[in-house]
C-alpha cells in the first residue's frame, strides 16, 4: 500500500500463499500483481508457477507464453516451457526454447547446461562436452556446469581431467560438497587412495551422515591398505543406511 512499485512484496504474498497451498489466494494475488506490471515479465512467470503447482498446466503455459511475448529470451519462462516440453518428451521443442534464450542471452548458464542435458539424452557427447565448456566459460564461478562435465569424464574413464576443472575456483567453492564429492570419486577412480582420504575427510565435515561418503572412505581406506578403517567405516554406513 506504501509503496506499488515494490515488487517484492507481491512476490512474497503470492509465495506465502504458495506455501500454505492456498491456491485461489496465490492466483489472486498473483493476478493482482500482474495487474500493476503489465509490462513486466516477471508477474507473468510468477503465475505461471501458481498455476502449475495448482494442477493447472494449460494455463500455467498460457502465462509463460505471455512473457515471451514481452521478452523472447526471457530464461525462466523458456526454462518453464522447455521443462513441460520435456515432459510431454518432446525434445526439439524444449532445444528451441533453450535456443530462443541463447539468441538473445548469449551467457545464459542455464540454457547452455539445460541443452548439454538434452545433449545426453540424445547421446551427442561432442555437444555436451562444448555446451558445458560454454557456460563454463560464460560464468566461471558457476558450479554446475564444472561438476557435470566431470561427471562426464569420470564415466567415460578420464578421471584424470577432474582435477583440473575445480583448480581455478576459490578455496570456499572448492570445498563446496559437490566438488568435494566428484574430486574424491576422480582420486579413487585413479586408485588415490590417500588424496581421496585427505577430500573425503572434508566432506565428513559437512556430511558425516551420509551412507555413500562413508563408503567411498571405506574404499579410500581400503586403497591405503587401512582395512581397520575401512570396515569401521562400512559399518558407519550400514548404521546409517541398514540396506546400502
Amino acid at each position: 500500500e506504501l509503496d506499488p512499485e515494490f515488487q517484492q512484496a507481491d512476490i512474497m504474498l503470492v509465495l506465502n500463499h504458495l506455501q500454505k497451498r492456498d491456491f485461489p489466494a496465490a492466483i489472486e494475488a498473483a493476478k493482482a500483481y500482474q495487474r500493476r506490471h503489465l509490462t513486466s515479465v516477471t508477474p507473468y512467470n510468477l503465475l505461471g508457477k501458481v498455476y502449475q503447482d495448482a494442477g493447472q498446466p494449460e494455463e500455467a503455459r498460457a502465462q509463460f507464453q505471455r512473457a515471451l511475448t514481452l521478452d523472447s529470451g526471457d530464461p525462466a519462462a523458456n526454462n518453464s516451457l522447455a521443462q513441460m516440453a520435456i515432459a510431454d518428451k518432446d525434445l526439439a521443442a524444449a532445444r528451441g526454447y533453450y535456443e530462443a534464450t541463447l539468441a538473445v542471452h548469449k551467457d545464459s548458464v542455464l540454457a547452455l547446461v539445460q541443452l548439454a542435458m538434452l545433449d545426453a539424452r540424445e547421446g551427442n557427447e561432442t555437444a555436451l562436452v562444448e555446451h558445458l565448456e560454454q557456460a563454463i566459460a560464460a560464468d566461471p564461478t558457476a558450479l554446475q556446469p564444472r561438476v557435470l562435465l566431470a561427471r562426464y569424464y569420470l564415466g567415460k574413464g578420464k578421471p584424470e581431467q577432474v582435477a583440473s576443472l575445480f583448480s581455478s575456483l576459490e578455496e570456499s567453492q572448492q570445498q563446496a560438497p559437490d566438488v568435494l564429492r566428484v574430486v574424491a570419486m576422480a582420486q579413487l577412480a585413479s586408485k588415490d587412495g590417500s588424496s581421496a582420504q585427505f577430500t573425503l575427510e572434508q566432506l565428513l565435515d559437512t556430511t558425516p551422515d551420509s551412507a555413500a561418503v562413508r563408503y567411498m572412505m571405506a574404499m579410500a581406506a581400503a586403497g591405503t591398505g587401512d582395512n581397520k578403517r575401512a570396515t569401521k567405516e562400512l559399518q558407519n554406513a550400514l548404521e546409517l543406511d541398514e540396506n546400502y
